[in-house]
């Protein structure tokens, strides 16, 4: 697993041995790969790289809920607006969220759901094939309503203004 990392590592500093260049590499090529993520297929390729790399070994179906949040929140946080809403539906029931796995069809499909209606959960087709966790998120929504459940602004909270997923 570690592996992956490093040779990602590698090819980014095209071989630069001394652990302070890399370092200082890194920080020049960030505002590169940020804006990587704003490209669809980029971003769809790291999120399933981030779900194998997570996984605790092979054989796992799914990852730990609480190992899967932190890596949801860095990659959609400030793409996303539905993702704070989804987030806190994922967190509602502390000891559920603590013993929850995500599969890895919920993995992808909350990344699909997310590019698909670009912010507005009325853009949410109940008739598709989403997994069931995406549709217990619509429901809860509609139950609590829209601003309990974490949704601001026009019709089902905007998208993000600060990136563009159409590519």
């Amino acid at each position: 697993m570690w592996v992956q990392w490093f040779t990602g590592f590698e090819k980014i500093f095209m071989g630069t041995k001394d652990f302070m260049l890399r370092v200082k590499d890194l920080r020049k090529k960030l505002p590169a790969l940020r804006a990587n993520l704003s490209q669809t297929d980029y971003l769809t390729e790291l999120w399933e790289w981030c779900f194998e790399f997570t996984k605790e070994d092979e054989v796992k179906k799914g990852i730990q809920q609480e190992d899967a949040l932190p890596i949801m929140d860095m990659l959609l946080r400030d793409k996303f607006t539905l993702w704070a809403s989804f987030r806190k539906f994922l967190l509602k029931d502390e000891k559920k969220a603590k013993a929850k796995r995500i599969t890895k069809d919920e993995w992808k499909m909350t990344l699909n759901f997310l590019v698909q209606t670009a912010g507005d959960i009325e853009k949410f087709d109940p008739m598709g094939a989403w997994p069931l966790l995406i549709d217990d998120w619509v429901e809860w929504v509609e139950e609590v309503g829209k601003e309990e459940a974490g949704i601001t602004g026009g019709a089902g909270g905007g998208a993000s203004a600060t990136v563009d997923l159409t590519a």
